[in-house]
């Protein structure tokens, strides 16, 4: 995928794991995706 969630799902980040994706849309290249993640043992969402 391009823009940021390409950087979020690369595992290039320090002490960051995404744990699911919760919410996936595509459609051509617009696209919404919502991750639950773990960053410092804190959890939440990216989208």
């Amino acid at each position: 995928m391009k823009g940021p969630i390409g950087l979020v799902r690369s595992l290039s980040i320090p002490e960051y794991k995404n744990v699911s994706p919760l919410f996936e849309w595509q459609d051509a290249d617009t696209y919404l995706i919502i991750d639950e993640v773990l960053y410092k043992g804190k959890s939440g969402v990216i989208h």
